[in-house]
């Protein structure tokens, strides 16, 4: 039964669907034939389908960034072997890199989040912020050329520091001082 195209197609749907559009400073959706500086996809060719990926970001239009949530390589205990853990900021050195790209051009940043993350900073920087959930490069390239809308809603808060989130109590949900955006957060072209 997999790879039932009846089944592919209510995948990318729930992939669509899934997928948070939390900010766009009039970037989205971008216009067909938009040359676009790609970093983080498996296959930025998709790109083509809609836009022209370059390789070279002075000949972008605009920057894509796929960023995955931030973590500590940590085994003290034998649970964390299997999942990422520690840390929701990102460090200087990750920032460096990032900023190094979205600060030369329009930047469209989609974040992996595998749980909430500090973007506080990424949000200041970049013109279009969107979260993720395992969405692929075909369903985003559709999202991001308005092929679809963006109807996703954020299922958890995302704080705004790493204090904040130190002052959360374990038991209390959306209790965030201050959260970058809140649970529910979502936005589209509408």
């Amino acid at each position: 039964m997999t790879g039932k195209s009846e089944f592919i197609t209510k995948g990318k749907e729930a992939q669509a669907k899934s997928t948070v559009l939390l900010k766009n400073k009039g970037l989205l959706p971008l216009a067909e034939g938009t040359k676009i500086y790609a970093v983080g996809m498996i296959d930025p060719e998709v790109i083509n389908k809609y836009g022209q990926f370059v390789d070279d970001i002075d000949k972008a239009d605009i920057v894509l960034t796929r960023i995955r949530t931030p973590f500590d390589e940590r085994t003290d205990f034998f649970l964390e072997r299997f999942f990422h853990q520690g840390r929701l900021y990102y460090n200087e050195k990750e920032k460096k890199k990032i900023f190094e790209i979205i600060n030369k051009k329009p930047s469209i940043v989609v974040v992996n989040l595998e749980r909430p993350a500090i973007l506080t900073e990424i949000n200041e920087k970049c013109d279009a912020l969107m979260a993720d959930f395992g969405t692929s490069d075909e369903v985003l390239v559709e999202l991001i050329f308005g092929k679809i809308n963006p109807s996703g809603k954020l299922p958890f808060e995302l704080p705004s520091t790493w204090e904040a989130v130190q002052k959360q109590l374990e038991d209390v949900p959306y209790d965030s001082e201050n959260p970058l955006y809140k649970f529910g957060d979502g936005i589209s072209y509408e």
